[in-house]
């Protein structure tokens, strides 16, 4: 069987989980534009997308399938897949998967190599002024950014096998919507931190979000840091409007053009409300900087995602309090426990791309 020429980035599936038959409804932002009806087919996809790895759309097929059977299973049932099942991880593989294989990620991807490589060039010796100021025209990226994101993703799946995973129950009058990159990697806990990055995939008080329904959504969350619902409930139910909001509002940060509910008047009217002002792409979110250690023997090119514009606030996840005690500056080069056990059990000799792991360091960043 040939590759398919249009390939979708987010799976049909998944999209119709919020539609009607072989349709759904989307708010275009860049238009400010409502459709009723648009045909899932047509939506999230791109030609001939992957084309630069002959396997990669069966292996995404053959990753959606069990995928969509238990995701199947959650909607009908409000059960999480039994803790360190089978199941569990093709769920958690799927969200990650979705999240590396969007255009926002290759992007994402394209703009840290771009920004990294003029970060380079313009602080080498002996470079001209006009040198410089020519490299902030020139744009670096790798031949299959969308590749380079995937891989990466991919590899590091296992230091996130020790984050939790709830069930979110929507009981509320408004509807979870979804979107065009609707994997969102989030840290409460460290919101506040402004110079340094917070959603590393071993970073302490890491979440990760996916609504699977207009009723349902999945937490990956640390569990050292957060307090989920109450002891032993899953699903966690949600019946307050303002915190749905507040988890719509979360699609903002990743959205590239549009947000798909299942047509609802009221989830459409929250919508129009949403603080759309604040909406970034991921690659909007890239900042490089250069750093320096403590000791001020080395120095490097820093890259980071801002902070967010949005601040997640809601009833139903909680900050332990031992943590809530923790200095900002300390939160940000805490690392999870689980993690760093995996780290160690896959840990590769010197020299190895996982030396970029080894041990938190502390470093200023530089004004230039």
């Amino acid at each position: 069987m040939g590759t398919a020429i249009k390939q979708h980035y987010v799976p049909q599936f998944y999209l119709r989980n919020f539609g009607i038959g072989g349709s759904i409804a989307l708010y275009n932002i860049e238009r400010r534009l409502f459709v009723t009806g648009a045909s899932i087919k047509g939506e999230c996809q791109r030609r001939r997308m992957y084309d630069f790895d002959k396997d990669l759309e069966s292996s995404f097929a053959t990753l959606e399938g069990p995928a969509s059977a238990v995701i199947k299973g959650v909607i009908e049932n409000g059960l999480l897949p039994k803790p360190r099942s089978r199941d569990l991880f093709r769920l958690l593989v799927f969200v990650v998967s979705l999240w590396s294989r969007t255009p926002a990620a290759g992007r994402e991807i394209s703009t840290i190599a771009t920004q990294t490589a003029r970060a380079f060039f313009k602080n080498l010796p002996g470079i001209p002024d006009h040198v410089k100021e020519s490299v902030d025209k020139v744009e670096f990226k790798p031949k299959h950014p969308i590749g380079v994101s995937i891989g990466l993703a991919t590899e590091n799946i296992p230091y996130l096998l020790d984050l939790g995973c709830l069930i979110i129950k929507n009981e509320s009058e408004i509807e979870f919507i979804t979107s065009d990159a609707p994997v969102v990697f989030f840290n409460q806990w460290c919101q506040d931190v402004t110079e340094r990055g917070t959603k590393g995939f071993i970073q302490s008080g890491l979440q990760i979000f996916l609504p699977l329904s207009p009723r349902f959504l999945v937490l990956f969350y640390d569990r050292s840091v957060y307090k989920v619902g109450k002891r032993s409930e899953n699903p966690v139910v949600v019946n307050k409007d303002e915190d749905v909001d507040r988890i719509n509002s979360l699609q903002l940060l990743t959205v590239e053009r549009k947000l798909y509910y299942s047509g609802e008047l009221k989830t459409k009217s929250r919508i129009e409300r949403l603080p759309i002002e604040r909406r970034r792409t991921r690659s909007d979110a890239v900042v490089t900087r250069r750093a320096i250690d403590r000791s001020g023997d080395s120095t490097l090119i820093h890259t980071y995602d801002r902070p967010p514009p949005i601040k997640l606030t809601v009833s139903f996840i909680r900050i332990i309090r031992r943590k809530r005690r923790v200095p900002i500056n300390e939160r940000v080069l805490s690392r999870r426990e689980g993690a760093e056990v995996l780290l160690k059990v896959l840990e590769y000799p010197s020299g190895n791309k996982y030396d970029a792991f080894s041990g938190p360091r502390e470093w200023r960043v530089i004004d230039d």
